[in-house]
């Protein structure tokens, strides 16, 4: 039942800066790769019984991803109007690649007794691929009205290629420096996140269909329908897995080279994407019913001493829920 797993991944990327005046343009490319291949020690039917499973497991799998990204941004020097602005805008262009090769034989699962209970065999093609493109842009203000106080505010918009909709992302930020010499800082930051679509949890809608026939105590006689299990991608219906992430920080300097801080942090992803069991038995359809929630609260001392070395206490309290944590697979 051992199989022999090989990974490898291959990134390279390339970044310029230039100023044209008090204006700082960036651009940027970036390629990654990578191969997950999955191979069994052999070809007898993988057994599956109530203590154990025997025989070479029942997939051959080889999986390539790629990705190439171009970025950029402008970012303005500083402009005065009721205080001291920054403002930056951006975007990127993404394309996304993946494929699949499967190669799946049958599964028995075999009562204690030995007699044969059910056996599952996969059918239609066993390879795939799939491609999606993604846009974004966003604009962001600095703001310095006074000089303890930093507000941020910006929007971003992104697209993809598949679900075909907008999702416009609001954020907002405070930096508050109330000593001049700045040994105390508050931060308040709110926004909303798109979170990209896995091409993986797609692409489950273009694989192979199981087939699961289960016999009578005998382990001879077939007791038909099969049960056909299939996934369904309904791309239309879908939109933008989105997360709302709100965070408080506070740090101080209470010693020469002594810290305190402390920080809580919320995430509240909705709209996550996860397969449901339909009204017809075996068929499961992608929704965008899974929402997590992850909120921690964090307290540290940090003390440094000179260049040479740091010593740090730190104690995180966390909680994470979800509404749906098993996918539903082949």
């Amino acid at each position: 039942t051992t199989i022999e797993t090989e990974s490898r991944r291959y990134f390279m990327s390339l970044k310029d800066q230039i100023w044209f005046g008090h204006t700082l343009f960036e651009t940027g490319v970036a390629f990654d790769t990578g191969r997950v291949t999955t191979t069994p020690h052999g070809y007898a039917t993988y057994v599956v019984t109530p203590s154990s499973t025997s025989g070479n497991y029942f997939q051959k799998n080889l999986q390539d991803s790629q990705r190439i990204q171009w970025v950029g941004s402008i970012t303005t020097g500083s402009l005065h109007w009721f205080g001291e602005h920054t403002i930056t805008g951006g975007w990127n262009l993404a394309g996304l690649d993946f494929s699949q090769i499967a190669a799946r034989t049958q599964i028995d699962y075999r009562r204690a007794d030995g007699t044969l209970l059910e056996r599952a065999m996969f059918s239609g093609p066993g390879s795939l691929r799939m491609a999606n493109t993604q846009v974004g842009g966003y604009a962001q203000d600095h703001w310095r009205p006074v000089m303890p106080v930093v507000f941020s505010a910006g929007v971003r918009i992104d697209w993809d290629r598949l679900i075909q909709r907008s999702l416009i992302e609001p954020r907002i930020a405070l930096n508050w420096v109330p000593a001049r010499d700045g040994r105390m800082k508050l931060t308040l930051a709110w926004g909303v996140h798109y979170q990209p679509l896995n091409l993986f949890i797609l692409s489950q809608g273009f694989d192979q269909q199981r087939n699961d026939l289960f016999y009578d105590s005998t382990g001879i006689v077939p007791v038909p329908p099969p049960i056909v299990t299939t996934f369904v991608v309904p791309l239309r219906t879908l939109v933008q897995p989105r997360s709302y992430n709100t965070t408080v920080e506070w740090d101080e300097k209470v010693f020469k080279n002594t810290y305190i801080g402390t920080s809580f942090l919320l995430r509240d992803a909705r709209h996550g994407l996860a397969y449901e069991m339909a009204s017809s038995p075996g068929t499961f359809s992608l929704h965008n019913n899974r929402n997590d929630r992850y909120a921690s609260a964090e307290a540290w001392v940090r003390h440094s001493f000179g260049d040479k070395a740091e010593f740090k206490i730190d104690y995180t309290l966390s909680r994470a829920t979800s509404s749906q944590v098993l996918d539903p697979t082949l």
